[in-house]
């Protein structure tokens, strides 16, 4: 398995703050703030609430580091905290909108197809017009470069279904930007 420099550096950030160097956890959260956020922020859709939502993520891990038995694992299991913590902050926000019957549901407005010239502005497009979940696992496999383990692990679902849901939004992916370049 190769591993980078950031990999190494993180597992042994954790292993030093697991034995309770303060110094290597600010550290190690320094660098995962960031990346925490983008996740929440993709998660949920609101940028401000990401904040919160990372925050929240920033305890846990905290609070449970010491519990985490595998160093290697330390990418994933943030990352499987911060959707937890998405996912709550979202069921918040229906049982608010639920008990809230005058809040306006928002309306899907289509976008009309935009002429782009070039590929890679109508790949961007293309992939913004896939569901959500097929964006995050296509993000995550392709631009954080998690391994299909570990996303499985994130997103706490098997690795075969990994696999095939990455195959669906490849394949939805494909279609959406040949059905761009038709017209």
């Amino acid at each position: 398995m190769d591993r980078s420099i950031e990999q190494i550096s993180d597992e042994w950030l954790v292993l030093s703050a697991q034995d309770g160097s303060r110094a290597s956890l600010e550290i190690l959260l320094q660098r995962w703030h960031r990346p925490l956020w983008a996740r929440a922020a993709r998660l949920i859709g609101d940028r401000n609430a990401a904040e919160d939502i990372v925050q929240e993520t920033l305890v846990a891990i905290v609070k449970r580091l010491v519990q985490l038995e595998d160093p290697a694992r330390f990418r994933a299991w943030a990352f499987q905290i911060v959707a937890h913590k998405s996912r709550d902050w979202i069921r918040k926000q229906v049982r608010e909108r639920n008990r809230d019957s005058t809040a306006a549901k928002e309306a899907d407005a289509e976008a009309e197809p935009t002429v782009q010239s070039e590929p890679v502005d109508q790949m961007r497009d293309a992939l913004s017009r896939l569901p959500s979940r097929h964006r995050e696992i296509l993000r995550l496999f392709y631009h954080e470069g998690f391994s299909i383990t570990e996303i499985a692990e994130a997103e706490l679902i098997p690795i075969g279904t990994v696999k095939s849901r990455l195959f669906k939004a490849r394949e939805a992916a494909k279609n959406t930007y040949l059905k761009l370049n038709e017209s």
